[in-house]
């Protein structure tokens, strides 16, 4: 794989209950998710030096995107120093309740 193009697509939740609090801060819950057409584009590309993100910048750093900091637990994990540049083209709407970060952490993990 030198370059892969995938979709992340947007959910919205049908029914959410949350069941406690953990330990950790964060909370247990029983959900039910239904996909829908909207989606986000991720690139993944080889790069040979280092995870670099390329994409909107929603806070100060850009490193606190999803899709980011998945990559980089997943290599710090699994001992990989290969490189690659994670490219996110957003068209799911930040912050309006349709998973789409989640989803994009998600599916880099694939």
């Amino acid at each position: 794989m030198e370059r892969i193009e995938i979709k992340a697509f947007a959910k919205i939740n049908l029914g959410l209950r949350v069941v406690s609090k953990r330990k950790d801060g964060y909370h247990d819950l029983i959900t039910a998710f239904q996909r829908i057409s909207l989606s986000d584009s991720i690139t993944l590309e080889k790069n040979g030096r280092s995870i670099e993100y390329i994409g909107p910048i929603v806070t100060d750093n850009p490193e606190d995107n999803l899709c980011f900091r998945a990559v980089k637990a997943f290599a710090e994990r699994f001992g990989i120093k290969n490189g690659v540049t994670v490219q996110l083209e957003k068209k799911i709407p930040s912050g309006a309740g349709l998973g789409g970060g989640s989803s994009n952490a998600a599916v880099v993990l694939e």
